[in-house]
């Protein structure tokens, strides 16, 4: 029996409402930065420093804000509609972050 996609990665369930919810599309690492998440501010605006949730299926992540780059600019904060990449230094390369991961605040 086929089953659809949207069924296979249902989005993530938060516990709590959140003022803001940036939905992650990529990860990566930066050797000696740390690990770069890459998304959409759905809602909400994020600014360096902020302490957020990283939060998955299984997992969740508490950091800093390290930096946040909008349009190959480095920036100071970022809203609603901006694609980012926010950088976190304490986040380690083998975290285990994947797309469809979501960064919202506590």
């Amino acid at each position: 029996m086929p089953v659809s996609l949207d069924a296979q990665h249902a989005p993530v369930a938060l516990p709590y409402e959140s003022s803001l919810r940036i939905a992650v599309q990529d990860v990566f690492s930066i050797a000696g930065r740390g690990t770069v998440l890459v998304g959409r501010v759905e809602f909400g605006t994020l600014a360096v420093g902020d302490e957020v949730d990283i939060v998955g299926p299984e997992t969740t992540l508490r950091a800093s804000v390290s930096a946040i780059e909008r349009g190959r600019r480095l920036v100071e904060t970022a809203s609603e509609g901006d694609d980012v990449g926010v950088l976190f230094a304490s986040v380690e390369k083998g975290a285990d972050l994947a797309r469809g991961f979501v960064i919202v605040k506590p």
